[in-house]
């Protein structure tokens, strides 16, 4: 007795439904009539509601080139971050999602690229979360898609606060790059020092006291702009000690009294813009140091640096590393120009484990002789 379904055809070929909307045809498959008829309808719907459903068609990455060229370049965002959302998208979310139908993707495929991200730092996922959420929304606010799927998006947990320690491998790497970096003595003086970006840049010569082997701070650039600024508090007004090594490195690029120790384009006073390009420049050649490919148009491909490393991580080091090598809170407070010793206690989190035991050595009590037991 035959059990052939009459519903299906062969393995291999699929039902075609068909309908026109508006004088154009348009066609849905499926692997039996049923599931045809059921695609060719939420087709026509969509159309009924406005949505292009040829361009909810095209490819995620198809829809990422356009959307970036047409709404992320023409608003005059500064190259650099440009570049930083562009190396996001095509490093977590392309690998996973780029070659799919931009109308197949569904809040589960953006919750997994997000979930892959748990435990870095929140501004790294929070920045991936809104490049999801730009892209996606932008797309139905298009009428491309008939849902958003990123509209119910969950952050997972990440570290507290938006910047972290580096680690030992990763300080040692940057110090060796950074012996011949261009940027080097840059990175350099924020690791030995703990000092703000904002800070380094209205950093003078005057500043640097070689005689007392102290770098004085008493300025900074305002946010989001290159004009000179006192600091916040009085706090912010300290001298900070130079460590031998940063002696060394400063004192050969010594150079006129009130001329800047780290210059923008011509002299200028660098823009957040312009310190974002040097750390992207460092990073990448810290990123080839430690074994990353590189494109024939120089992407790095396959990177080895954590994505979750900012500038501000080089402050964030200082802070730790004063805690691992015994300075008094009270002290580290005082170089890294806190107002409030709360703001250095969550740096200060004794999380390491080297730390925490030769802390509990100290509260050790000395062995009492045999001799003097008796």
């Amino acid at each position: 007795m035959s059990s052939k379904n009459p519903s299906k055809k062969p393995s291999g070929t699929k039902f075609r439904k068909s309908a026109r909307y508006n004088g154009k045809s348009y066609s849905a498959y499926g692997s039996t009539a049923k599931e045809a008829q059921q695609k060719l309808q939420q087709k026509l719907d969509a159309l009924k509601q406005g949505v292009d459903v040829s361009g909810g068609n095209m490819t995620v990455d198809a829809w990422f080139d356009k959307w970036f060229e047409t709404y992320r370049i023409p608003k005059g965002i500064c190259q650099p971050v440009l570049k930083r959302q562009e190396s996001m998208y095509r490093r977590l979310v392309s690998p996973s999602i780029g070659l799919m139908k931009l109308c197949n993707v569904r809040d589960i495929h953006l919750q997994k690229i997000l979930n892959s991200q748990a435990g870095m730092s929140s501004d790294h996922i929070s920045k991936l979360a809104i490049l999801l959420r730009s892209m996606f929304s932008k797309a139905h606010t298009s009428r491309l898609i008939l849902f958003d799927p990123s509209a119910s998006l969950e952050k997972p947990s990440g570290t507290s606060g938006s910047h972290r320690s580096l680690t030992d491998e990763e300080q040692d790497a940057f110090l060796t790059v950074a012996r011949t970096h261009p940027r080097g003595a840059w990175i350099q003086t924020l690791l030995y020092t703990g000092m703000r970006p904002g800070e380094s840049a209205t950093l003078v010569w005057n500043d640097v006291d070689f005689e007392r082997n102290e770098i004085h701070i008493h300025t900074a650039r305002a946010a989001g702009t290159t004009e000179i600024k006192a600091p916040k508090t009085d706090a912010g007004s300290r001298d900070i000690p130079m460590v031998s090594e940063l002696v060394n490195i400063l004192r050969p690029l010594k150079g006129p009294p009130f001329s800047l120790v780290f210059p923008g384009p011509s002299g200028s006073i660098a823009s957040k813009c312009t310190m974002y390009s040097w750390w992207s420049s460092f990073t990448r050649s810290v990123n080839i140091y430690l074994g990353a490919e590189t494109t024939p148009r120089g992407r790095i491909k396959g990177h080895k640096l954590a994505d979750d490393l900012t500038v501000y991580c080089l402050r964030h080091t200082f802070c730790t590393n004063c805690e691992k090598n015994g300075v008094p809170i009270d002290i580290a407070k005082r170089y890294m120009g806190h107002s409030n010793i709360s703001t250095t206690a969550n740096i200060y989190t004794h999380n390491d484990s080297d730390t925490l035991h030769r802390y509990m050595k100290l509260m050790e009590r000395p062995s009492i002789p045999e001799a003097a037991q008796k």
